[in-house]
């Protein structure tokens, strides 16, 4: 595939007790990857995979096991959450919303 585009993914750290108080994780960059960035849409992925979530963007990109649901994903000084994704043979494919 050709990578255009270079974004930092942000995930959550794990929340810990602290005197039986739940602190929640906080967000951290956990890898800048190259991938390719599209527009998208709601209803072109309903159309395309059967999926009803709200999306903006669909990304290409190398296999990553830091991607999940709810990764942020950094481009262009805005953030996307992952809303899904699809793994494929020898990439992911990425659909995410402005947040």
């Amino acid at each position: 595939m050709f990578y255009k585009f270079n974004v930092n993914i942000w995930n959550k750290t794990p929340s810990t007790k602290v005197n039986g108080i739940t602190i929640d994780g906080e967000l951290e960059i956990v890898d800048t990857i190259d991938c390719d960035i599209q527009n998208y849409s709601k209803n072109l992925l309903l159309s395309q995979y059967g999926y009803d979530i709200e999306v903006s963007k669909r990304i290409f990109m190398d296999i990553n096991s830091e991607i999940k649901i709810g990764t942020i994903i950094e481009y262009n000084s805005k953030n996307y959450e992952v809303r899904k994704f699809i793994e494929w043979d020898d990439y992911l494919e990425v659909f995410a919303n402005g947040i």
